[in-house]
C-alpha cells in the first residue's frame, strides 16, 4: 500500500480532550461535500510497553485489544480492520489499518474513544493518520485475505513543499508502474526484500522521504456485523454481578456531543444526591483533606504501621436462637492472642448472609505471620474439628496494610460497612502493572474531585500492598496460576451501595466511551474471576 502525505506525520496523545484523537476543526468536514462519500483508511501506529505480547491470545493485553476492536466494529459504517506487529521493532510496535466507507464515518471514529482503552499498555503516543481511497476500492482491501507479511511504504513530502495536482498525478502513475513491475515478476506476491528496496529507492523524488515497515499480520476471527443491543436493565448490587452480565460495546449515537451529554447526566445524578432523592451523596469524611487520592479516612481510630492482616471468613450454622457468633470470636481471640507477633483481632458479620462471619487478625509483619502460621492453622483446625456450628471450611486470605498515617478501617464500635473485592489476576509483572492501571481508573470514579466521578457514599482504600504476599506456609508455596488483589471499600449503608452500583451500571451502558470500557477492562484483566464480600463490622463482645 502507499500512504502519501504532504506534511510530516503527527502524533496525537491523551492530552487532547482526554482522548487519543485529534478533533476536527468546526465546519472542516463541510468544506467539501464530496468528501462525505470518499472512503477513508485510518493508519495507526503505536509502541507497546516492554514485555507486552499482543500475539498471546490468552494474555490480558490481547483481550483488551480484541475488546477495543469489537467496539470499533460497531461504529456506524465501519468496513474492515487489519493489524499486525511491525517486524524488527523493539519493543513491539503495532500497525493497524481501519477501512471506513466515508469521511463521515471516519469523523465518528475520531470523536469516539478509539483505541483509548488500550492506553494502559502503550509506551508512547499514537500516530493517527489517514489516507483517501478510490470510491471503487473493494472491501476488504485486496490481497489482505491471503497476506501474511505486508510492506507499508510511506512517502512523505517536506512541509515546505506543496504537491501540485500534476505532480501528484505523475507520482501516482509512477507508483502504479513500479508496483506492477514487482507483482508481475516471478516473485509474485511473496515477501521479497530486494524488489521492495528497489521500489523505495526509486521513490526518492519531489524532496520527499520514504520509510518502509514490514508488518506481520495477525489472523482475526470473523465478527458478524449484527446489532449489539444493550442487555435488559437489571438490578446489580455489586461489581461482581455487573461483570458477570457484561456490558454492551455500543457506540454512542451522538459522539460529537458525547462529553456534554455525559456531564449533563452526571450533573443530574449529583443534584439528585444533594436533594437526598438518592442514598449515595458524598460521605461526610470527604471534606477531610486526603494526602493520597482515594485513600480511606478513618478519623482517629487506632493505627498499627506495616502490619499484616489474615482474614478467614467462617460460615456458621446456628441451630439455636442464641447468637453464638460473638462466642466463636471470643474463643478464637483467646486462643490466637497468645501467639508471637499477634497484634489485634476484629470481627464482622456478612451483611447479606448473617450466619457468615469474618475474623480479621492483625500481625506485626510478614515474618511474624510466617513464624506463627503452623500454630495458627493448628488452632483453627482444632476449632473446626470440635465445632458443631460450622457448615463449611474456613477460607484464608492475606494482604499487607498500606504504610500510611491513616488507620485501618476497623473502629471499635459497630460499623462501618466494608466490601472486600477479590480480583484473581494471572501471574506476572506485566499483568500486575496492567491491572493496577485499570483499578486506579475505576477507583477514580469514586473520587468526588474527579470531573467524571459518580457521587458516592464510599471511600476506597488503595495501595500496592493489597496484593496477597507470596507467603510460604506450612502447606507449601501457592501453586495457583493467579495472584490475588483485595480491594477494600467503605460504604455508608447497604442501600447506598446498592444504588451506587445500579448507577454505575446505568452509566456504563449509557456511554461505553467514558464509563463502560473502564469496567470492561477490569473484568478482562481479572481473568481468574472476581469475588465480593460485604460485611458489617461488629463491636467487641461484652464479657
Amino acid at each position: 500500500m502507499l500512504d502519501a502525505q504532504c506534511t510530516a506525520p503527527r502524533c496525537f496523545g491523551p492530552a487532547v480532550n482526554g482522548l487519543l484523537w485529534r478533533k476536527a476543526l468546526p465546519g472542516e468536514k463541510h468544506q467539501n461535500q464530496q468528501l462525505d462519500t470518499t472512503p477513508i483508511l485510518s493508519i495507526l501506529k503505536f509502541r507497546l510497553k516492554p514485555e507486552i505480547d499482543m500475539r498471546d491470545e490468552s494474555g490480558s493485553p490481547r483481550k483488551i485489544w480484541d475488546s477495543t476492536l469489537k467496539y470499533i466494529r460497531f461504529i456506524p459504517r465501519f468496513l474492515a480492520v487489519e493489524w499486525g506487529t511491525i517486524l524488527h521493532h523493539h519493543p513491539t510496535s503495532i500497525f493497524c489499518l481501519i477501512h471506513w466507507d466515508s469521511t463521515a464515518s471516519w469523523y465518528k471514529f475520531q470523536y469516539s474513544s478509539g483505541i483509548h482503552p488500550v492506553m494502559m499498555v502503550l509506551d508512547s503516543y499514537v500516530s493517527n493518520r489517514c489516507a483517501k481511497l478510490e470510491p471503487s476500492c473493494p472491501v476488504p482491501l485486496p490481497g489482505f485475505d491471503k497476506a501474511i507479511v505486508v510492506d507499508v511504504i510511506s512517502v512523505i513530502a517536506l512541509t515546505e513543499y506543496t504537491l501540485s495536482p500534476e505532480d501528484l498525478s505523475a507520482f501516482e502513475e509512477r507508483w502504479k508502474t513500479l508496483v506492477a513491475a514487482i507483482t508481475n515478476s516471478h516473485h509474485g506476491l511473496q515477501h521479497s526484500t530486494r524488489p521492495v528496496e528497489e521500489l523505495c529507492t526509486s521513490l526518492h523524488v519531489l524532496s520527499s522521504t520514504v520509510s518502509r515497515k514490514a508488518v506481520q499480520l495477525v489472523a482475526q476471527s470473523v465478527h458478524p456485523q449484527n446489532h449489539h443491543t444493550a442487555p435488559p436493565q437489571q438490578e446489580h448490587h455489586s461489581l461482581e454481578s455487573i461483570l458477570k452480565v457484561g456490558l454492551p460495546r455500543q457506540c454512542t449515537p451522538d459522539l460529537a456531543n458525547l462529553k456534554q451529554l455525559v456531564h449533563e447526566t452526571l450533573r443530574n445524578s449529583r443534584e439528585d444526591a444533594r436533594r437526598r432523592t438518592r442514598l449515595f451523596p458524598a460521605p461526610s469524611q470527604s471534606s477531610t483533606p486526603m494526602h493520597t487520592k482515594g485513600h480511606l479516612y478513618e478519623g482517629n481510630a487506632y493505627y498499627a504501621p506495616n502490619r499484616l492482616f489474615g482474614n478467614p471468613p467462617t460460615p456458621i450454622n446456628n441451630h439455636n436462637s442464641v447468637d453464638i457468633a460473638p462466642r466463636i470470636y471470643s474463643h478464637l481471640k483467646e486462643q490466637l492472642s497468645v501467639l508471637q507477633g499477634f497484634v489485634q483481632m476484629f470481627w464482622a458479620r456478612d451483611a447479606e448472609k448473617p450466619r457468615n462471619i469474618a475474623i480479621f487478625t492483625v500481625w506485626e509483619n510478614v515474618q511474624a505471620r510466617e513464624a506463627a502460621s503452623r500454630n495458627y492453622r493448628r488452632i483453627l483446625s482444632d476449632f473446626v474439628a470440635s465445632s458443631i456450628y460450622l457448615i463449611g471450611p474456613l477460607k484464608h486470605q492475606t494482604f499487607l496494610r498500606p504504610p500510611s498515617n491513616r488507620s485501618y478501617p476497623f473502629p471499635d464500635r459497630k460499623g462501618p460497612y466494608l466490601e472486600f473485592i477479590s480480583y484473581y489476576v494471572p501471574r506476572g509483572a506485566v499483568q500486575r502493572q496492567v491491572f493496577e492501571h485499570a483499578y486506579a481508573t475505576i477507583t477514580n470514579m469514586t473520587n468526588p474531585h474527579v470531573q467524571e466521578a459518580i457521587s458516592t457514599a464510599c471511600i476506597v482504600w488503595t495501595g500496592h500492598e493489597l496484593w496477597e504476599p507470596d507467603v510460604v506456609s506450612d502447606v507449601g508455596p501457592s501453586s495457583s496460576p493467579n495472584q490475588l488483589f483485595t480491594g477494600i471499600i467503605c460504604w455508608r449503608s447497604p442501600e447506598a451501595r446498592k444504588e451506587w452500583y445500579q448507577e454505575l451500571y446505568r452509566l456504563a451502558c449509557f456511554s461505553y466511551e467514558l464509563f463502560g470500557y473502564k469496567v470492561d477492562a477490569l473484568g478482562i484483566i481479572a481473568a481468574g474471576g472476581i469475588e465480593s464480600r460485604f460485611v458489617e463490622m461488629q463491636p467487641e463482645p461484652v464479657r
